[in-house]
């Protein structure tokens, strides 16, 4: 380690903790595979803080499993500058643990898997800048991946085929259907690429994740009637927390157009109540700016004035039950919809949020807006998306209709 650490303290104090064995065994390969000074001296760092963490939570080399690996990597997070190196560093050192024969095969396995999707995370978080929805279903996907090619073995990217990655999309296309399987076949593609970048897979397998077909442009958006959204706004009970904060939400998604995931993000720093604005954060990390409205400024502001509890929390709205924080997923945001369809009494095939984005739309067109307009208060990144709403301007498209021959029958 003195190759590393220029302080002979550090590398006694490293040397007498729990991995201190090892920890010369992995600056051995770090200098063996030409890694800098630098760089080893980070990932001798993070390496030895597992080991000292260990020491201070008096758990034992031989009770290391993944859940403990998991633990350290949640608290360089909570408490150091976390990278995505960390969980790179602590599958290598567990993987030295396991030549030696300290820890078992099974636990090898499964911590190396949980860690390769930690450290894919941090990639898709610091890198791609993608929604923690998102992170979160891309991980999961992975995960299943993994486990599924690596059942029986140690993971190695390396021996990853075509086979493999057309075999796993197959199966997900026949038991979650083509739309959600589309995501997987995304997911992989993502990760496979950044395999590739790391050098552990070949420059051509991300190109094998075969293309699912899903034609989400040949229906017609299923938008909430005007008079249907009334309704909904109408049956809150804005004298209760609950009633308050759902009527400000179901404001913001009918008379925004927002996505959930944005409702969900919203902060209350995001709000600039002096030139009546707020500041949505969408898709990819992307901000805009939109106009906020006298009806819905005035919802959010009952809310927080009479409703919303105090708290450090910056999200603007909060569950109301313990724990007190913001939404994690905007999945809440779809289930505070449904029970507001339901207390309208409004039977309806799709019970989500987006059907207030469609009506919102589609009211907007039937008032004379554009799609460029349209597209503008959606946040829509291309005119493509926009163009969908066309399809529910009849009169327009009835200008467009071919005279049958020989006139109607």
């Amino acid at each position: 380690m003195e190759r590393f650490s220029r302080d002979p303290h550090t590398v006694l104090r490293l040397r007498r903790s729990p991995l201190g064995p090892y920890l010369d065994l992995y600056a051995s390969q770090l200098e063996a595979h030409g890694y800098s000074n630098t760089t080893g001296y980070l990932h001798i760092g993070i390496a030895g803080g597992f080991s000292e963490w260990l020491k201070r939570n008096n758990i034992a080399v031989s009770s290391i499993s993944e859940e403990v690996a998991v633990k350290y990597l949640s608290y360089r997070a909570r408490n150091h500058r976390s990278t995505r190196s960390d969980a790179a560093v602590l599958r290598r050192m567990l993987k030295i643990l396991y030549e030696e024969g300290v820890i078992d095969k099974r636990i090898l396995e499964q911590t190396q898997v949980n860690l390769l999707t930690v450290e894919f995370a941090s990639y898709l978080r610091d890198e791609r800048a993608l929604s923690e929805t998102t992170i979160k279903r891309y991980t999961d996907i992975i995960s299943s991946f993994l486990n599924q090619r690596y059942l029986h073995g140690p993971v190695d990217l390396s021996i990853l085929c075509a086979k493999d990655v057309i075999s796993f999309v197959t199966k997900e296309a026949r038991r979650i259907g083509t739309k959600s399987s589309g995501i997987a076949g995304n997911a992989l593609r993502s990760f496979l690429g950044y395999a590739e970048y790391q050098g552990r897979t070949s420059s051509t397998l991300a190109t094998s994740v075969p293309a699912v077909a899903n034609w989400s442009e040949i229906g017609i958006p299923r938008a909430l009637p005007a008079e249907q959204v009334e309704r909904v706004l109408n049956r809150c009970n804005r004298d209760t927390a609950t009633g308050s904060r759902d009527y400000a939400i179901l404001q913001l998604l009918a008379r925004l157009g927002l996505r959930a995931c944005e409702v969900a993000g919203l902060k209350l720093e995001d709000i600039d109540w002096t030139i009546s604005a707020l500041v949505v954060r969408g898709k990819g990390g992307k901000k805009k700016q939109l106009p906020l409205p006298a009806e819905v400024g005035q919802a959010i502001a009952e809310y927080l004035q009479n409703w919303r509890v105090q708290t450090l929390e910056r999200s603007v709205f909060l569950r109301h039950r313990a724990p007190i924080s913001g939404f994690s997923r905007p999945g809440a945001i779809g289930s505070i919809v449904g029970r507001a369809l339901a207390r309208a009494e409004i039977d309806c095939t799709r019970k989500g949020s987006h059907q207030f984005r469609h009506g919102l739309a589609t009211e907007m067109l039937s008032r004379g807006s554009s799609l460029a307009d349209i597209g503008e208060i959606l946040g829509h990144a291309s005119p493509r998306k926009t163009q969908i709403y066309a399809k529910v301007d009849i009169d327009s498209l009835r200008l467009l209709a071919i005279s049958w021959p020989g006139g109607a029958k």
